[in-house]
């Protein structure tokens, strides 16, 4: 049975990251999973910066592009997990507090809208990790990932503020893990799975660029062939710093460069591992043109 949403894109990844829209478009549509166009939509609103100056600003955004999919009669799906943070939040918001939703509705009638919170926010990643979807991802499994290690990356707006989003535990998430071994993989832990891969930190660069080192390390220190993200924030941070770090002083790295260990972890999409399980082609996933290239993974698949 096909199920439809409207797809809320959001900011980063039609703009900078395209092949990650290409790959989850291809990858829900092969799982029977219609993605209804979102005219007008906006961005979502940010899940840091605009909240900080306003949140009934920030909650209004979220409201607008709600309403969109209200007017299409769907609940709404998105690839990005800062847009699912933001999405979800406005809609628990706007249902505990009928003031603020006062408020807003006031504003979105000067553009002839009304929130009315018809429409459910859902992350794909709470769909295709169901076990009907498991299944099916199995089942279309051409090439499975077998003897291949993935570290998932459980991204903080996928899983948090727990009592807002309420899609798993925030301490012991599993969804990604679960559709790694459908896909045939092998899902590691290891002591840095839910670090925060410091994006968000702008104002010491030095910080970011620590967690991101720490991490990597400790994947490379436990053989793991390459990390699965679905968020496009961390996808960033971890695929571009590491290169960053690779190229820093010994004065900015904290030690003798010929003492350090390279970092080079390759960093894909949860939809461009499940794409190549698929046998969709790789050429077409952009893989190319990362800062770390996943040679020797695709070659060990």
């Amino acid at each position: 049975m096909t199920e439809e949403y409207a797809l809320f894109l959001g900011c980063v990844i039609p703009t900078r990251l395209p092949h990650t829209e290409k790959s989850a478009r291809q990858v829900l549509d092969m799982l029977d999973i219609k993605l209804l166009e979102m005219d007008k939509a906006s961005c979502c609103g940010d899940p840091i910066a605009t909240q900080s100056l306003s949140v009934e600003m920030w909650v209004t955004i979220a409201a607008r592009n709600i309403c969109i999919a209200e007017s299409m009669g769907k609940d709404i799906l998105t690839i990005c997990s800062g847009c699912f943070e933001v999405l979800r939040t406005a809609n628990t918001l706007l249902a505990e507090d009928t003031n603020l939703k006062e408020r807003v509705n006031l504003r979105l009638k000067d553009i002839g809208m009304e929130y009315k919170g018809t429409s459910k926010v859902y992350h794909y990643l709470e769909i295709i990790s169901k076990p009907e979807y498991l299944e099916k991802i199995k089942a279309l499994s051409k090439n499975p990932l077998k003897d291949i290690r993935i570290s998932s990356h459980y991204e903080c707006h996928l899983v948090r503020p727990s009592e807002i989003i309420q899609f798993e535990n925030p301490e012991r998430p599993s969804s990604m893990d679960k559709i790694i071994k459908a896909l045939g993989g092998t899902p590691v832990d290891t002591p840095e799975k839910l670090s925060c891969c410091g994006y968000c930190v702008k104002l010491d660069e030095s910080v970011g660029e620590k967690l991101v080192k720490d991490k990597i390390l400790d994947l490379q220190h436990n053989d793991i062939d390459t990390m699965a993200v679905v968020c496009p924030s961390c996808f960033l941070q971890y695929n571009q710093q590491q290169r960053a770090i690779n190229k820093l002083t010994d004065q900015e790295f904290g030690g003798k460069k010929e003492d350090r260990e390279k970092l080079n972890t390759p960093v894909l999409f949860l939809t461009e591992l499940i794409a190549i399980a698929f046998g969709l082609p790789v050429k077409k996933l952009g893989l190319k043109r990362r800062a770390i290239k996943p040679k020797k993974l695709l070659s060990k698949i």
